[in-house]
C-alpha cells in the first residue's frame, strides 16, 4: 500500500509528463516573447520546473530504502 510521500513522489514525477502532453496548450507561435514562439518558451520553462519537482522528489523520498 502507497503511503503519502509514495503518492507525492509519483505525483511530482509525473507532473512534467502530464504537461508535456497538453500539447494544444503550447503548441502554438502567438504569443512571442523576446522573439521566441511561445513553444520554445514553454518548453525551456517546463525543463526548469521539472527539475525542481525532481528534486522535491528526491527529497521527499531521501532516507528511504
Amino acid at each position: 500500500m502507497m503511503n503519502g510521500r509514495s503518492v507525492a513522489y509519483v505525483v511530482l514525477c509525473l507532473l512534467p509528463f502530464l504537461l508535456y502532453g497538453l500539447i494544444s496548450t503550447y503548441d502554438g507561435v502567438q504569443p512571442s516573447l523576446g522573439g521566441l514562439p511561445f513553444f520554445y518558451w514553454y518548453e525551456m520553462v517546463l525543463l526548469v520546473v521539472a527539475g525542481v519537482l525532481y528534486v522535491i522528489a528526491s527529497l521527499i523520498t531521501r532516507g528511504r530504502p
